[in-house]
């Protein structure tokens, strides 16, 4: 049957039916409005990656956390040590995700790396990071039709500890991305900006590289362009003072007598967005002078101002103060917009790339084949995956063409066994299929939760009641074989590999060994005296449905001892389970007996669950209206298959 329930503060209705939760207003949804600002919205998570010195570089992670841990001596704290970078991924109208240049950002953060004594991130690797880091959060990209972009945030600084000035001994590389519209607010006349008494960077200083510190130097420059009506601050020449450098955090671009003039100075960062402007007003035959640019002199000449970069992309200036106060105006973008107008073409897929600037996004993982070729980075990246949409996007490229073709929409195979109508699901088959062989070899062998979960039902289940148990999710036996061990003697494995049971069936520990998917499962009510889960309620495995099976399979003061990542637990994706689990308490279907956060593999964490099925509890769909019903007990949660 198929259980409602409005969730007021999101207008949205969800609905249940035996094995999903969805909603009319699904969270996950693409951006799609269009009044994006410029600022910090929470996404899926980052890709991080740490240099430590002997070692080089790891093989990277994603997290879903904003948030990390650092030694409070940590060098970018005190002494600053960090570069950055800034580029944007887009949609397309055929729904393609884009990113703008990446490798000229990799060239221009090695720059800086150099400049300030860090280790440099390989184009690979940081290449690899923003690709894995847009795949992430796909679902962040505001689409072609709000206009908008995901910001990338490439951020290379000293995490180690450091007290004397010198190199430290562990660095980071972390992506993080947002999705953004304008850098500066509407305006239909463009910015203004004010001629600031103050020196951005010194002629041979960290100018020219895009070091946190020099953002910080302008933080004072803008309040007081603010403070005279400005939105932005405009630098000259530390020498003479007399130069143009550069906006705030944009080159200086402008038009003068039909030719496209930008500053050449030593101590500014060259702008890939301006070089991108450059080289497509060659294309067009506009004269191009990199020369520098006598603000006193020149300036009243200028009939087009703008200032260049990733965040602003081509930002019109209206007018200038400059020191004495004196008001210099320009027109509105006429060549410069042309320019500006043909470079957001071909970032959003509009006009054909024939610079070779845009690079797609592709799924993070390759063929099939790695399964076999490297299969501890494949068991690895499926067990730190932190939703389902990014399994699902590993999983898809792992299938051949010829695979695709006979998995579409499949609901059994040739042998007629269940591999669910999804295609991911029975992608997630295979993958296991193939993996069972090195399993151990691969590390299966560091995953603890399968013999903690059964040391679990261990210390909580009374004797008298080590009767039928289920090993949900079996894998190869390893809770099997703790149970066996321990005691137990009618065991039953379950698990969505047929390989995977087949090594199971080889320890002898289990009566009977079947093959299927999570929720759905071929037994009777009141079937087992417990149930042990270790690893399959994970991203794009079974779905929080799996509780109320549980509680439908398990005989009453049975228990169920289970466990799930704690990043995809925590996560908004892993609300479902939260509500899942909590409303089965609240219904009293079950009874919680016992948690805790626990290693999981190698640095992954679990949380770990105890729950005993209660002796009289009435039908679920009952219990779930009365709940569901009561106002005072509505929670607005974010439920997901």
């Amino acid at each position: 049957m198929m259980l409602g329930v409005t969730c007021k503060k999101h207008s949205a209705r969800w609905y249940r039916t035996r094995t999903h939760w969805y909603s009319t207003a699904d969270p996950r949804k693409p951006v799609r409005a269009k009044n994006l600002g410029f600022g910090i919205v929470p996404v899926s998570g980052h890709v991080r990656y740490t240099w430590k010195r002997g070692e080089g570089w790891d093989d990277g992670q994603v997290l879903t956390s904003p948030y990390m841990n650092l030694h409070v001596n940590a060098g970018v704290l005190h002494y600053g040590l960090s570069v950055f970078e800034g580029l944007k991924a887009f949609e397309s109208p055929t729904g393609e995700h884009l990113i703008c240049n990446p490798k000229a950002n990799a060239r221009r953060m090695r720059a800086g790396a150099e400049r300030l004594m860090m280790p440099d991130v390989p184009d690979d690797i940081f290449v690899s990071a923003v690709t894995e880091a847009v795949s992430l959060n796909r679902e962040h990209v505001p689409s072609y039709e709000s206009g908008g972009s995901l910001y990338i945030r490439p951020l290379l600084f000293a995490s180690g500890s450091m007290l004397p000035l010198k190199i430290t001994d562990q660095f980071s590389f972390v992506v993080t991305v947002t999705p953004v519209g304008n850098y500066f607010s509407e305006n239909a006349t463009g910015i203004s900006a004010a001629v600031v008494p103050l020196d951005r960077a010194a002629p041979r200083g960290t100018g020219a590289v895009k070091a946190g510190g020099n953002y910080a130097s302008d933080m004072y420059g803008l309040h007081l362009a603010n403070e005279r009506g400005c939105d932005t601050s405009l630098y000259l020449d530390p020498l003479e003072n007399r130069f143009i450098e550069e906006f705030s955090v944009a080159n200086f671009v402008g038009i003068r007598e039909g030719k496209y003039v930008t500053p050449d100075t030593p101590s500014v960062l060259p702008s890939i967005t301006n070089k991108m402007l450059i080289q497509l007003a060659k294309d067009a035959g506009i004269d191009v002078e990199v020369r520098p640019i006598d603000f006193k002199e020149e300036i009243s000449s200028f009939t087009e101002v703008a200032g260049s970069g990733t965040a602003v992309v081509l930002s019109p200036c209206s007018r200038i103060l400059d020191q004495n106060g004196n008001e210099h105006t320009f027109g509105q973008l006429s060549t410069l917009g042309s320019l500006r107008d043909r470079l957001v073409r071909i970032q959003r897929g509009e006009e054909s790339d024939v610079f070779n600037w845009m690079h797609s996004v592709t799924p993070m993982m390759k063929t099939m084949h790695q399964v076999d070729e490297d299969p501890e980075r494949v068991l690895r990246n499926v067990l730190c995956a932190v939703s389902s949409g990014e399994l699902q996007a590993e999983l898809r490229s792992h299938i051949s063409q010829s695979d695709n073709t006979q998995n579409k929409l499949a609901v059994n195979d040739t042998q007629g066994k269940v591999v669910n109508k999804y295609t991911d699901e029975a992608t997630l088959k295979r993958m296991y299929d193939r993996l069972a062989g090195s399993y151990h070899k691969a590390g299966g062998d560091r995953i603890v939760a399968a013999a903690h979960c059964s040391s679990l039902l261990l210390h909580h289940l009374p004797v008298s009641r080590r009767g039928r148990v289920l090993d949900a999710g079996a894998g190869t036996g390893e809770a099997g074989s703790v149970l066996k061990e321990a005691g137990f003697r009618h065991l039953t494995a379950y698990d969505l590999s047929d390989n995977m049971l087949d090594y199971a069936r080889k320890r002898g520990v289990y009566d009977v060994a079947i093959q299927g998917c999570l929720p759905d499962s071929p037994f009777n009510d009141a079937h087992f005296d417990a149930i042990v889960c270790a690893g399959c309620l994970a991203p794009g495995h079974a779905s929080p449905a799996t509780y109320a099976e549980f509680c439908r399979i398990l005989r009453p003061g049975g228990l169920v001892a289970f466990s799930i990542p704690r990043t995809y637990y925590e996560s908004i994706e892993g609300q479902g389970h939260r509500f899942a689990i909590e409303t089965l308490r609240r219904v009293r279907a079950w009874e919680h007996i016992f948690e805790e956060k626990r290693s999981y593999f190698d640095e992954v964490e679990a949380m770990y669950f105890v729950f005993r099925r209660l002796e009289s509890a009435p039908s679920q769909s009952q219990e779930d209206r009365a709940y569901l019903a009561t106002e005072k007990e509505r929670q607005s949660f974010y439920v997901f298959p």
